[in-house]
């Protein structure tokens, strides 16, 4: 597989399960309301190749599964989102940057406009990752969520802003690291 297009919704779409991608792949984002090269719920692992679009978690309710994802190389062209946009989520995100990963969106713990309930932790380390965006602990718009928001930086190039909450809405409990 080198190249994974989808019209209608994600280019991968992860359901309870993982999926790792490596060198030699790229996933484009064509078109799709809900936009997004790769999208749902259980653990994604890049250990290289190349992403045009966005990246959400699960867009759906009532799905309190641990989001987990994990960029160890490659490239992206779009932002991260830990959970989707379309309904309010229960559930852990964890989202993670190292190895030689460069992205030229952002990267959001939470939702794009959505309450949440649950924690989000996204973790950056390692000198080789570059993010040409914000890294946002919480939300990228309207909505809250109902835990803790932590963000650990340990290296690494961010040439926007470091939010601990949201970057629009509002949050409970931040932490930046």
């Amino acid at each position: 597989m080198s190249n994974v297009y989808n019209d209608y919704g994600g280019a991968v779409c992860i359901y309870d399960g993982t999926f790792n991608m490596y060198d030699g792949v790229t996933l484009t984002q064509n078109y799709s309301q809900e936009g997004g090269a790769v999208f749902g719920y259980g653990t994604f692992n890049m250990y290289g190749g190349d992403i045009h679009g966005n990246i959400y978690g699960p867009s759906t309710a009532n799905i309190s599964n641990a989001v987990n994802m994990n960029f160890y190389g490659g490239t992206l062209e779009g932002d991260i989102t830990g959970r989707g946009f379309t309904k309010d989520f229960t559930g852990t995100t964890n989202i993670n940057l190292s190895g030689v990963f460069n992205m030229t969106g952002s990267v959001y713990g939470g939702a794009r406009d959505k309450n949440g309930t649950g924690n989000t932790n996204i973790t950056i380390s390692g000198s080789s990752v570059t993010i040409e965006g914000n890294v946002v602990g919480a939300n990228k718009g309207n909505g809250s969520i109902s835990g803790t928001s932590t963000i650990n930086i340990n290296g690494g190039t961010i040439t926007g802003y470091v939010f601990g909450g949201a970057y629009e809405g509002s949050d409970k409990d931040a932490t930046v690291l």
